[in-house]
């Protein structure tokens, strides 16, 4: 007893739980306000993501000519030591021959532990053509940024690493690695900045200042020291490389790339947009399905239909996802009461104004005529409004004076009948040939006796597609054994049975559900 209430409230959590996110899921869908501010983070975590890709590849095209530049520099700078101490110009030259065999080598420089000049040579042509974008020679426009990295190399090696880093004079690249790197210093100490060496120091310069003040992209250089076996510095190598071919790359590759951000950009708006439309699309006809169930709930009995000894008591569970369309009512006329459950083919809106329709058609009529009269005047309401459906009907009709009851099932469901010290029986049943226009067949007549203390069990569902319908013996046994519970009246009773029969049966998910009660009082009042 107490566990099937525990289940049924644990059905009433999960659907208000539903209901509750459902609420929260529309809202948002609807708000403009919210699928901007939804679609702005979008795009922004887009841009973000892919222009940090793209700018890890060009740091990635760099990072391959300062590994470039280094070895070169660290090569030359181990061959020159007899050169450099002997000012032995024609042996740098030498030295520096090979060199210009990368087209992207522009100049070379030797200076001695002094910073003086001992050699240098420029790449044949590279002058005039720097004479196109400059209004000094190469020599001349670089000659302040030379000398200070040439003697800080010399005299501070670490001071001038970092003021190398902590340069303002950077791009927009440079600019986005150190923000990431201040990112990660946040999670982790970086290591300090210490680049003397014994074996030479290697430092890049890709900082440099253009005249304008901003970032110089036309040209980079790296310098490495000229050490003897013991470490000491008698020299630097200064090797320059000009950017046009890898600026030429770069520039296709950030045109590519926002060209394809764009794109992506655009498909997410476009996505979104339609995502939204779609969403509120399944909104609009959940929020229908939603409103015809809620008429037929709406429709069917809110309160115990008494008549006599006799009181109803009624639990539906419906459908979650689909309109199922299954209603019934109970009336009373004097002694009698009459209890009918209708349930039209398919699922819907349509089903949902055929059900409707027909139990308002039910619902005017008197209770003089026979079951089968009855059953007929269902079904041609049924054929009487437009995609009107077929309909499975259930209608039992019983005595409050001597328990007596007559009754016409369909496909939907059946009834039973549970003693007072919950025994379960099955009333007499017996075929009926003749099926009325617009009923599902079969149909069978059922006939028995309500004792006193005793209730009659209706249990009908939905049919899902594979046939499947709700196992009515399994329901009933429930019913009978919580008949003799002290605290669970027949209305906990129904409401119980529908719930366990929910979790019991998963092939009905897009079916209703529903379980009837008719007890007939032990003693007649007073």
């Amino acid at each position: 007893m107490a566990k099937k209430s525990a289940l049924g409230k644990v059905t009433d959590l999960k659907k208000k739980v539903s209901a509750i996110r459902e609420r929260w899921s529309e809202r948002f869908a609807r708000n403009s306000r919210f699928f901007l501010i939804g679609v702005i983070i979008a795009c922004t975590i887009e841009v973000v993501a892919d222009w940090n890709s793209m700018l890890l590849d060009i740091n990635t095209l760099r990072g391959e000519l300062r590994a470039r530049a280094q070895n070169y520099a660290s090569i030359v700078s181990k061959a020159s030591l007899e050169p450099v101490l002997a000012y032995d110009a024609d042996g740098l030259d030498a030295l520096t021959y090979g060199l210009f065999d990368d087209e992207e080598v522009a100049f070379v420089r030797f200076a001695d532990h002094q910073g003086t000049t001992l050699y240098d040579r420029l790449r044949p042509g590279h002058d005039e053509k720097f004479a196109q974008t400059h209004s000094a020679s190469f020599r001349d426009h670089y000659a302040h940024a030379m000398t200070r990295d040439v003697n800080g190399i010399l005299q501070d090696p670490d001071l001038l690493a970092t003021r190398m880093a902590q340069s303002r004079h950077k791009d927009f690249v440079q600019r986005w690695t150190d923000f990431i790197d201040s990112a990660k210093s946040l999670f982790r100490t970086p290591p300090p900045i210490h680049v003397s060496n014994p074996r030479g120091i290697v430092l890049y310069q890709e900082r440099l200042k253009a005249t304008d003040g901003g970032h110089d992209g036309t040209h980079t250089y790296v310098l490495s020291t000229v050490v003897d076996e013991r470490g000491e510095a008698w020299g630097v190598v200064l090797v320059a490389f000009d950017l046009e071919k890898q600026n030429g790359v770069i520039r296709g590759k950030l045109l590519k790339g926002t060209g394809m951000l764009l794109f992506l950009v655009g498909l997410l708006l476009v996505q979104n947009v339609n995502g939204r439309r779609d969403k509120i699309r399944q909104l609009d006809a959940k929020k229908r399905v939603s409103e015809a169930k809620s008429a037929i709930v709406d429709a069917s009995p809110t309160a115990p239909v008494v008549a006599g000894s006799l009181t109803v008591y009624g639990a539906m569970d419906q459908a979650e996802e689909v309109v199922d369309g299954l209603v019934w009512d109970a009336r009373e006329a004097g002694a009698i009461l009459e209890l009918v459950v209708i349930d039209p083919a398919g699922e819907g809106h349509a089903v949902a104004s055929t059900a409707l329709h027909v139990l308002r058609a039910y619902r005017a009529r008197d209770l003089s005529g026979s079951l089968a009269e009855a059953i007929a005047a269902l079904g041609h309401a049924a054929s009487m409004i437009p995609l009107g459906r077929p309909i499975a009907p259930l209608i039992a009709r019983i005595d409050a004076t001597t328990g007596a009851f007559e009754a016409i099932e369909g496909t939907l469901g059946a009834l039973r009948i549970v003693a007072a010290d919950g025994k379960v029986s099955t009333p007499t049943r017996t075929p009926l040939d003749d099926v009325p226009a617009h009923v599902v067949g079969p149909l069978t007549r059922v006939t028995g006796e309500l004792p006193p203390g005793a209730r009659l069990v209706c249990v009908a569902s939905g049919i899902a597609d594979d046939g499947t319908t709700v196992e009515v013996a399994r329901v009933t046994e429930l019913v009978g054994r919580l008949h003799g519970a002290a605290d669970e009246t027949a209305r906990d009773v129904a409401a119980d049975a529908v719930a366990w029969a929910r979790g019991k049966s998963p092939r009905l998910v897009d079916c209703d559900l529903l379980v009837a009660i008719v007890e007939r009082r032990a003693t007649s009042p007073a």
